[in-house]
């Protein structure tokens, strides 16, 4: 056996020598003692701190990510979390020892000396381009412009009596009935900013599909549910208070989509998948549009034509104010 320690010695005998070295190190201690105070080892207690608050405020925050990705305890209490003392995942720790912790020394100075690094690399690299791609948070734009819409918005988002709108679109996709189509008509309202999205059944937006086409549109828009037998008394009630009516659906006198100037108070009709607007329903519009084509294919998928219609109605109205900046 102790041949074999001899030769395993001799094999890696570099590796040894540079190990025996380090250990002579006088500077070791002191690294270790240093090495203490971080708070992986000074102050984290993966059962006591096994928390809500820890995995998504204190991690982040100790291990300086982008502070825009920290997510508050506060968030998940003003969504109904349930405290339960029997169960091992709580919403607070137990102390404030992580919450008084600082990010370690040796963290902060490395991605100091990498973001200095890193910010050359990419000045010199932009220095050659015209033009790149970016996503755009509206929250958190320096445009005025951009952080006055979004304020609009987050105003906007609680008030549930469309009747206290005096104008913007409405989409009625009360026909449609297929969870991912409804998703992404969801997302295209969020984002071009239609005041309510009004479908058969407010179950649609639990569904999987329905929540992969929206992204979490539904969380930022009005959504009503009016049931199919339930949507003429609506229509009309609407058309009563001033509002135009919109179908979008092919018709010997539908008019083409280019050519027609939306009210600011417009309510747009959407067709099923496969059967479009009952034909009993024409004659309550004030008139019907229809998107021109030159494909042998006979019509769009009813995302697609709710995306365009909106998109024109919001070329109109909605995003005049950017034309103007």
């Amino acid at each position: 056996m102790k041949k074999a320690n001899d030769d395993s010695i001799s094999e890696y005998k570099g590796i040894y020598q540079a190990a025996v070295i380090n250990l002579q190190d006088s500077s070791l201690t002191k690294n270790s003692i240093s090495i203490q105070d971080d708070f992986y080892f000074s102050s984290f207690h993966p059962i006591n701190d096994y928390s809500l608050q820890t995995i998504y405020y204190e991690l982040p925050r100790l291990t300086n990510i982008n502070s825009d990705e920290w997510i508050s305890p506060d968030i998940f209490k003003a969504l109904m979390f349930e405290h339960n003392d029997y169960h091992p995942l709580q919403l607070y720790n137990i102390d404030s020892f992580l919450s008084e912790t600082k990010t370690s020394i040796y963290l902060t100075k490395s991605l100091a000396d990498d973001t200095e690094s890193l910010a050359n690399s990419v000045e010199t690299y932009l220095e050659g381009l015209h033009d790149i791609q970016k996503k755009m948070d509206p929250s958190k734009s320096t445009i005025p412009l951009y952080s006055d819409i979004f304020e609009s918005m987050k105003e906007s988002m609680y008030q549930q009596d469309l009747q206290s709108h005096k104008e913007g679109l409405i989409v009625v996709a009360s026909f449609i009935n297929r969870p991912p189509n409804l998703g992404g008509i969801a997302r295209t309202c969020e984002i071009f900013g239609v005041k309510a999205l009004v479908i058969a059944n407010l179950d649609y937006i639990k569904d999987k599909e329905f929540q992969c086409l929206s992204v979490s549109a539904e969380r930022w828009i009005n959504i009503l549910q009016v049931k199919p037998h339930e949507l003429q008394k609506y229509l009309f009630e609407k058309k009563n208070a001033g509002w135009s009516l919109i179908g979008a659906e092919q018709t010997a006198n539908s008019i083409n989509l280019l050519q027609t100037k939306f009210e600011k108070k417009t309510i747009l009709v959407l067709g099923n998948e496969k059967d479009g607007i009952p034909a009993n329903f024409i004659p309550l519009f004030d008139t019907c549009v229809e998107i021109p084509q030159v494909g042998v294919i006979r019509s769009l998928n009813v995302h697609v034509t709710a995306a365009i219609c909106i998109w024109q109605y919001a070329s109109q109205h909605t995003l005049r104010q950017f034309s103007q900046v």
